[in-house]
């Protein structure tokens, strides 16, 4: 029932007309139908007047009552999924006997009649059809036979918007953001049209704009939609053809498809150094890095890689880069245990960020002061970095890194010995690596999941955990060197400070090694979904423990106060 009234959009006169349905088919028949057939609810109340008794007949009725031009701009205007504002609206409505001066009165007309609706809880008031008008308006554009043109003005417009969002993204990178995820059905539509055969290349040049804000926003088709960009538009000017293979070698890198990742960032490296002497290939070298953090990539750290960046970065004077990599380097002295080499770096990083202004940057190194802080005992310091870093990425809307700041918090209160504290921010991490499908993420999730499980005490399913972790080590063998070099303070966290994942695996006793066998066959995907019950499980029992007031049962518990596992863990 509640499919059949969103898919309405909570048209009462349409609700009515699917109801009178229900004499002879099931709600899940009713609700399978809906969307592929528009006269479907053809049996209204019999007290209804005429223009009531279906829905094409009540849509017939209002479309008649419009005057010639409102007729135009109503039928084009089906053309946007998902809403549009009043700016893409009049580029893509105007032309072929509609000036553009008339649109935004005309719009206010059909808003007057209730064809079409306002949303003013964002800045930029928002437009869309309710689904069943939109349907209908579609149709009246098929049958004007002008649908071509405005699907190719449509195309026109998205593609612009993308260039513009890609330039403007690693600066106002919040804005970019939202607004995107605004248009993302119309994003869609477009990518998909384009692909269809009406211009592969203007989808090459949608995803080589939007690769990396669909990376860091988590949009989880993405992936899809550049390589199938990329194979559909073979013969694409290389300036096109390098940005869009930086996004997909970027993210294979993501979904850990390291084979594909690198043989994307060697091909546009070549692309980048033959195109533009060498402009670009400073941000190739870094998702090379960043691949040389998980496998061997020509017997290189991933630390030699992000200095050959740093460089170039410098040479150009780029603030982004050069914080961007700063972090990245930071993060990787710290890794080998050089903790004041780290310490400066980060403090560098913050610095650049700060003076000019990019929020991205200012988050990276927050997050490693916040682990230098910890292994530091500042603990203070470590729940006003990570709370800091975690708000600036929800307004940034990077899902991405919010989900690395999450799950270092979840981590950092496990070293402490705090298993109930970790439960919240750990679930939020995995739920957004696994909506957005990042694998980078979802795999450091799930193994930081098969400790806390162990702490809780929950022997089958850390079983299972540990044999999916196990089957993801087995093809990236540098994992395993992460935990081991972590310089994390003696006496705290002992069961993943000494041995990390190695000392867990061990602790799998042969009574559930069944279940550790079952686990290696389990998609990374599937072990975070059984992560995400199990934490879900632990979060309600600890809520009911705390008799409905500790924090710890929240979705963003603090990580800033002290404390053990709860009085109702030792006693069941």
């Amino acid at each position: 029932m509640a499919s059949i009234c969103s898919e309405l959009a909570g048209l009462p006169l349409a609700i009515e007309l699917a109801a009178a349905r229900l004499r002879m088919l099931s709600p899940e028949q009713v609700a399978a139908r809906l969307a592929e057939q528009q006269d479907f609810l053809t049996h209204g109340g019999r007290s209804r007047p005429d223009r009531q008794q279906t829905m094409r007949a009540t849509l017939d009725w209002s479309h008649h009552l419009l005057a010639p031009d409102e007729q135009i701009v109503f039928r084009r205007l089906s053309i946007f999924a998902g809403g549009f504002t009043l700016d893409a609206a009049e580029q893509v409505v105007e032309g072929d006997g509609v000036d553009r001066a008339v649109v935004a009165d005309t719009i206010e007309r059909l808003v007057s009649r209730s064809l079409v609706a306002v949303d003013h809880d964002r800045a930029e008031p928002r437009l869309h059809m309710l689904e069943p008008v939109r349907q209908y308006a579609a149709a009246r554009l098929r049958e004007a036979g002008n649908r071509d043109r405005v699907v190719r003005r449509h195309l026109e417009w998205v593609v612009s918007l993308a260039a513009k969002a890609g330039i403007g993204f690693l600066r106002e990178q919040g804005r970019w953001s939202a607004r995107l995820r605004d248009e993302q059905d119309n994003v869609r539509q477009a990518m998909e049209t384009a692909l269809a055969g009406v211009d592969p290349e203007a989808a090459l040049r949608i995803a080589a704009a939007l690769g990396y804000p669909w990376f860091t926003m988590g949009q989880p088709d993405a992936r899809a939609w550049v390589v199938r960009a990329l194979e559909a538009a073979p013969g694409a000017p290389d300036r096109i053809r390098a940005p869009a293979l930086l996004g997909a070698g970027t993210l294979a890198s993501n979904a850990l498809d390291y084979d594909r990742a690198l043989a994307h960032l060697r091909e546009v490296l070549e692309l980048f150094r033959r195109v533009s002497g060498r402009r670009g290939e400073e941000w190739v070298l870094v998702a090379i890095g960043r691949a040389a953090q998980d496998i061997d990539v020509d017997s290189r750290p991933a630390a030699a890689w992000f200095e050959d960046a740093l460089r170039i970065f410098r040479e150009v004077g780029d603030p982004v880069g050069i914080g961007t990599v700063l972090g990245l380097l930071a993060e990787e002295q710290f890794k080998a245990g050089d903790v004041e080499g780290a310490a400066s770096r980060a403090t560098e990083a913050f610095d650049v960020g700060t003076r000019s202004g990019i929020l991205q940057v200012v988050v990276v190194s927050q997050w490693v002061l916040g682990m230098l802080a910890a292994i530091r005992g500042q603990h203070d310091d470590v729940g006003r970095l990570f709370e800091e870093a975690a708000a600036a990425n929800k307004q940034a809307g990077d899902r991405w890194q919010l989900a690395l700041i999450l799950t270092t918090a979840a981590h950092v209160a496990l070293f402490r010995g705090d298993d109930i504290r970790a439960l919240g921010p750990l679930r939020q991490a995995l739920r957004l690596a696994r909506d957005s499908g990042s694998g980078e993420r979802m795999i450091h999730g799930v193994e930081l999941a098969a400790h806390v499980v162990h702490q809780r005490g929950r022997a089958r399913e850390m079983a299972m955990l540990v044999g999916a972790v196990e089957e993801v080590n087995q093809r990236l063998p540098r994992r395993m060197e992460l935990m081991r070099a972590l310089p994390w303070p003696v006496g705290v966290g002992q069961s993943m400070s000494e041995g990390g994942f190695e000392a867990l695996a061990s602790a799998v006793s042969a009574e559930f090694d069944e279940h550790r066998v079952a686990g290696r066959s389990l998609s990374l995907e599937r072990a975070a979904d059984l992560a995400l019950r199990v934490l879900d499980e632990e979060l309600a029992l600890a809520a009911a423990a705390a008799a409905g007031g500790s924090e710890a049962a929240g979705e963003v518990p603090s990580i800033k106060s002290r404390g053990g596992r709860s009085q109702a863990f030792r006693e069941r």
